[in-house]
């Protein structure tokens, strides 16, 4: 009797050393998934890729902005730029957001893929926040 006791110790032991090593194996595949997975967003996010956008303020009079226009970039991927600054550069960043004003604008941020949309806003600050584009 104390022989199958042992016996019965034995198997249960070898099933429970099975069991965990069918379980670190799954832990160290997860592991590895998630690595791979974290991996390839951090790519996503750390790949910076530049757009020039141009934007035309409209010709009709109070079209321009006091306002800090914002644009947004939404992609193929799921993914959009989050809402960035327009920042003028050049010799007419004065005037950029000026009635009948052609601006041209740098930007860049995480790759979107495809460009699908663009949405362009503000913070309506200023004496005259409103916007014709």
């Amino acid at each position: 009797r104390l022989f199958a006791e042992i016996e019965r110790w034995r198997l249960e032991a070898q099933e429970t050393k099975m069991e965990a090593e069918r379980r670190e194996s799954e832990l160290r595949l997860e592991a590895h998934e998630a690595t791979q997975q974290a991996r390839r967003l951090t790519s996503l996010v750390e790949d910076r890729t530049k757009y020039t956008v141009w934007v035309q303020t409209g010709s009709v009079k109070g079209s321009g902005t006091s306002a800090k226009p914002t644009i947004c970039l939404i992609g193929t991927h799921d993914r959009s730029s989050g809402d960035l600054p327009l920042e003028a550069t050049g010799p007419h960043r004065d005037g950029a957001f000026d009635r009948h004003v052609l601006t041209e604008f740098k930007i860049e941020c995480g790759y979107v893929g495809d460009i699908t949309d663009i949405l362009i806003g503000h913070d309506s600050t200023g004496y005259a926040p409103s916007w014709f584009v």
